[in-house]
């Protein structure tokens, strides 16, 4: 039973966890989530620093332990020398640790650099030069790639960045509906072309539409393309904002490749309506061709008349005027004969 008993409250906790979700919407549980996404980010670089770290540490440490066993061999030593000799280099780990904390402000380096220069100018070179390196380029270069590591980690948190836009388009929403309730003078919920234009002749309201993105050159342009944009001459204040806020901000190349293609789209049907009038008109030219060789076969059988006697035509069969021809008074009704047909 107490197996039982523990393995519910082991599913009453889970349920507690789900409950801890809305507190993702928070604004300072979100800032707290960022900055644990960017610890996490940061391990595999830690990672590679601590091997980098380690591998210089290991190289300093080898080359001052063989000079540290060197001197106590070679040379007679003072007693206080050599023991802090062998506390600080008696081994390659303590000498790593030792020039850890030199570099790292675990012990001050002079310090080290009092028992060290005892050995020779060359090892108190060494140690200098080591100093430098962590303290100049090592230590910065590791430093910048945490910092450009937590800022793409920070880039990468899509949800934040989401809210924060929403935010940032509600906070201009909300402007725009106040800017544009400030310019409705009668108070109808609408706005005019006239209370536009006063909006926009005044300095200071040009001035927030610009810093919301909204450089208007032409205010009667602007109002007439947002009235023919929402099938309306009356622009309810709500929708105006809402048109603003589409409209605000540079052209993007999402609006441009959309402008491109509307444009080739434009073309395609502008080459086909023109293939269709093309067609058309030649229809319409061997339809008069038709009728023209028919109006002619008329006048050459009634009466008996010879075609060559009969007055020229002021055009050819294919609906072109002949050269030198002038339309006669008797050419623009059907010929008659004598009997009045």
């Amino acid at each position: 039973q107490s197996a039982n008993l523990t393995y519910l409250r082991a599913l009453r906790l889970l349920k507690v966890s789900k409950i801890i979700r809305i507190f993702r919407v928070l604004k300072f549980i979100s800032e707290l989530r960022v900055l644990l996404d960017c610890i996490f980010g940061c391990l595999y670089s830690l990672m590679w620093s601590l091997v980098l770290i380690s591998f210089v540490l290991v190289m300093f440490s080898t080359f001052f332990v063989q000079e540290a066993s060197s001197f106590l061999l070679e040379e007679s030593v003072e007693p206080h020398l050599k023991e802090a000799l062998k506390n600080k280099f008696g081994s390659v780990h303590a000498g790593m640790l030792t020039l850890f904390m030199a570099t790292s402000g675990g012990d001050d380096w002079s310090n080290i650099f009092d028992v060290v220069s005892q050995m020779g100018t060359f090892d108190a070179a060494v140690f200098i030069f080591m100093i430098c390196l962590f303290v100049v380029a090592l230590w910065n270069i590791v430093t910048s790639v945490f910092i450009d590591r937590a800022l793409r980690t920070a880039a990468r948190n899509f949800e934040m960045l989401a809210m924060e836009k929403q935010r940032a388009d509600l906070q201009d929403a909300q402007d725009f509906l106040r800017l544009l309730r400030s310019g409705d003078t009668n108070d109808d919920d609408t706005i005019t072309l006239e209370e536009f234009m006063d909006m926009m002749s005044d300095e200071k309201h040009r001035t927030k539409f610009e810093v919301h993105g909204l450089d208007i050159k032409d205010a009667p342009a602007f109002y007439q393309m947002i009235s023919e944009s929402l099938g309306t001459k009356v622009l309810r204040v709500a929708d105006f904002a809402i048109a603003c806020m589409r409209l605000k901000g540079g052209a993007v190349n999402v609006d441009q490749s959309q402008c491109r293609f509307e444009v080739k789209r434009l073309k395609v049907l502008g080459r086909q309506q023109s293939e269709r009038l093309q067609a058309l008109e030649d229809q319409l030219l061997s339809v008069v061709g038709l009728f023209e060789a028919l109006h002619n076969r008329g006048r050459g059988g009634l009466g008996g008349q010879d075609l060559e006697a009969l007055p020229e035509r002021p055009w050819s069969v294919g609906g072109k005027r002949t050269a030198g021809t002038e339309i006669a008074p008797s050419d623009t009704g059907p010929p008659t004969n004598g009997s009045g047909v």
